[in-house]
């Protein structure tokens, strides 16, 4: 018999949701906005449509509702806006809090700011705030969660049009929520004569625990309606080494040749002899990119295919070629990977031969001096970048991509796009599913910038993203700074879905040898997949020991576990983090402190950096940490 745990009722229209822990959602009304005028299930014939609402019981703790739309008339409906819910939170007692990543970190690339607090709460009542459109992919989902009580997760279980969006008032002493279908790119919704629309489908969940246990129950409905590309990628096993970071040599991260990279090959292959390795090219092979360091940088890529006469990458670096470089990483006994991007220079002969394909802006806005983008929605758009990834996964020989600087076209609210006919997420969508198309079997797809807020939808096309920020030459600031990140982001990730990327794991001479360790560890109990950087072929002993010690515990994960409700506030770190894996529990504690830390351990544990045995009461001094397996 199942146990009822979240209690739902819909009448004439009007939803209510409650819990026996003193959560009530009342008086749900949703709507359609359309040319015709609004449009409700009990109130859509004189409209000329079929408006009904659709709600059901998926188990005692979760219900799914969405709303379909039928156009009867002769001419075509066109929606303006879709409101799922629009009610009232009525909480008993004191405590409740709201929790969402924007509440953590959000990024408004074309209102100039991009805005970290350094928390992932705000009292309830007393929110006021619209959450949801933050350009860096968060995740869909706004908890409402009590201590004592317990958690509700609002959330949808399908991305295939609009993205979700929360907006939260007060009305006297109570909270108004209202949760929407929340689409960009066109002006409306298409509905022809005789066709139907079905909106998102959203779900309302309830859980006695936490946070991270509704993101756990959130992830199993998922997985009953998709699959992850996570699941079952080489990313899972894989060590991947990467051109860009503890890249210390003359012109910086993009200082790259034919020669070092089929080095670092040869040099990968001796140090992980046992597992898959990928070595993954990033930016630096592009013609144009070899001038200057990385004062005033700027990267692009799609342009480079543009038939101008010039080849695609840079001839003094490159003087054989994207593909004899690929063949000597394979004759390595590696697999070759590489970066890319749809940004374009604005300057290209691409974007001044072709100004009819460039993506637009609403309000007279530009994408900043140099950078210009594609509009995706024009059919000869969509074929030439298809072509670009047939180039460099076909004839080049890559078997894998890291694909950076992407999301612009698709998150921000102000891009228009000259064929209205599919949504910015429609278009986000396919492109992504154009690319995962081509990508060869074995290789993947792993998403840079933004740094993604733990959307698992992208999952069904990518297997993996970077969850935090660029760790660059690797200095402590940097560390610091994706420390943070990580102490928060990775909760909205599953280590068999969506892959987290701690970015990438390396020696950095300018920090103490305790410092890497503790970045290392770090990186490794995020749990996703394990990127390394630097020269493999002038390591110091030390820095390679450190890699030696990575690449051979990395290893399929299950669930990072850590108190995230504490860690990243004030920009502090987590100090505790606990990783499940089918070959048992690992466990690491840290210390950022200037001043050392007391910590306790189970009785016998040992530490895997040093093999000494810990005591039942240890001290860690400032920048170090502590790594033991129970």
């Amino acid at each position: 018999m199942t146990t009822v745990t979240l209690d739902f009722a819909v009448d004439n229209g009007i939803m209510q949701f409650r819990t026996p822990t003193g959560f009530h959602l009342t008086s749900g009304r949703c709507a359609l906005t359309t040319t015709r005028g609004e449009s409700r299930p009990t109130d859509c014939e004189r409209l000329g449509v079929r408006h009904d609402l659709c709600v059901r019981r998926l188990s005692g703790a979760a219900v799914e509702f969405r709303q379909t739309v039928r156009n009867l008339g002769r001419e075509d409906l066109k929606i303006e806006e879709v409101c799922a819910f629009s009610g009232r939170l009525d909480l008993e007692g004191a405590g409740w809090r709201a929790a969402h990543v924007e509440l953590f970190k959000r990024d408004r690339y074309f209102e100039g700011y991009n805005a970290y607090t350094g928390g992932l709460f705000a009292p309830l009542p007393g929110l006021e705030a619209e959450l949801g459109l933050s350009e860096d992919l968060p995740f869909p989902g706004l908890f409402i969660t009590h201590p004592e009580r317990g958690t509700v997760l609002m959330a949808v279980l399908s991305q295939d049009r609009c993205k979700p969006v929360w907006r939260l008032h007060r009305r006297g002493a109570a909270t108004e929520l209202c949760a929407l279908d929340h689409f960009s790119g066109v002006p409306h919704l298409l509905v022809r004569p005789g066709a139907e629309l079905s909106t998102e489908r959203w779900v309302l969940l309830w859980t006695a625990g936490g946070v991270e246990e509704a993101v756990e129950k959130y992830y199993a409905l998922l997985r009953r309606k998709m699959t992850f590309r996570g699941e079952d990628s080489v990313l899972r096993r894989a060590v991947v080494w990467g051109s860009w970071n503890y890249n210390y040599r003359p012109r910086g991260h993009m200082d790259i040749t034919h020669d070092y990279l089929a080095a670092n090959a040869r040099a990968l292959t001796e140090l992980v002899p046992e597992r898959p390795r990928f070595v993954m090219i990033d930016d630096g092979y592009q013609r144009g990119s070899s001038t200057g360091g990385t004062k005033g940088w700027f990267a692009s890529c799609l342009e480079i295919f543009h038939a101008d006469g010039a080849p695609p990458h840079d001839p003094a670096l490159f003087p054989r070629g994207m593909q004899a470089v690929a063949g000597d990483i394979v004759r390595a006994g590696v697999v070759p990977a590489i970066w890319t991007t749809p940004r374009l220079h604005r300057e290209s002969s691409l974007a001044r031969e072709r100004p009819e394909w460039l993506l637009a802006l609403s309000g007279g806005r530009d994408f900043g001096p140099r950078s210009a983008y594609l509009d995706y929605s024009i059919p000869e758009v969509r074929e030439y970048t298809r072509a670009a990834w047939r180039t460099i996964l076909r004839d080049w020989g890559y078997r894998a991509v890291k694909l950076d600087f992407w999301t612009i076209p698709f998150e921000v609210p102000f891009v228009r796009f000259r064929n209205r006919d599919r949504t910015a997420i429609e278009l986000r969508n396919l492109f992504l599913s154009d690319l995962r198309e081509i990508v060869p079997d074995g290789g993947y797809i792993l998403t840079g910038v933004a740094v993604n807020g733990g959307n698992p939808f992208v999952g069904r096309y990518v297997d993996a993203a970077r969850c935090a920020q660029d760790i660059g030459d690797g200095l402590w600031s940097l560390v610091r700074e994706s420390a943070s990140y990580l102490s928060v982001v990775p909760a909205f990730y599953r280590h068999d879905g969506l892959l987290a990327d701690a970015d990438s794991v390396g020696w950095c001479p300018r920090m103490t040898p305790s410092e890497n360790r503790l970045w290392a560890t770090m990186a490794l109990m995020t749990g996703g997949m394990c990127e390394i950087g630097g020269d493999l072929t002038t390591l110091a002993p030390e820095g390679r020991a450190l890699l030696r010690k990575v690449v051979t515990t990395f290893a399929p994960a299950r669930r990072t576990r850590y108190d995230f409700e504490a860690a990243g506030l004030c920009g502090v770190p987590a100090q505790r983090m606990v990783l499940e894996r089918d070959d048992g529990v690992w466990e690491a504690h840290f210390n950022w402190m200037e001043y050392a830390r007391e910590t306790r351990q189970p009785p016998g544990a040992r530490d895997l950096w040093s093999g000494k045995k810990l005591g039942a009461c240890q001290v860690i001094p400032p920048h170090d940490v502590v790594w033991f397996r129970h």
